[in-house]
């Protein structure tokens, strides 16, 4: 999977969903947003998978690196890309130990987000 075009944010924080779903909008991408796991997790059968699942690692209920395992577990999102996202200083190997593509620290940047985007939208180096 080389293109990302849908995108699902998963974080707690409404202000940081609302913006992150209008900037990612603006840059043409189709963009869902869910406050908690399980909210999203309801109502995952209703929507297409998405390319990329952006992911707060600390979300009330089940957290960001679990959603992230199950994601990566479930057979309609196996191929899916995770980044996770979290002031955490554990996030690297949090991402890690659960399969994520990538992380980013928060507080970030739109443009350090997109450029994030870009890089996990090019070919995996061993996809051919």
């Amino acid at each position: 999977m080389n293109t990302i075009s849908r995108i699902t944010i998963i974080d707690d924080d409404r202000d940081l969903r609302n913006l992150l779903q209008i900037s990612l909008g603006i840059h043409g991408f189709e963009v869902n947003s869910f406050a908690t796991a399980e909210e999203f997790l309801e109502q995952q059968s209703k929507l297409n998978p998405s390319d990329l699942y952006i992911i707060d690692l600390n979300l009330g209920g089940m957290t960001g690196d679990r959603l992230c395992m199950h994601l990566k577990n479930a057979a309609d999102t196996t191929g899916c890309r995770v980044l996770l996202i979290s002031a955490n200083p554990e996030i690297q190997q949090l991402a890690t130990e659960s399969g994520a593509d990538g992380f980013i620290f928060k507080p970030f940047s739109q443009k350090e987000l997109v450029s994030r985007i870009q890089l996990l939208h090019s070919p995996k180096p061993n996809a051919r």
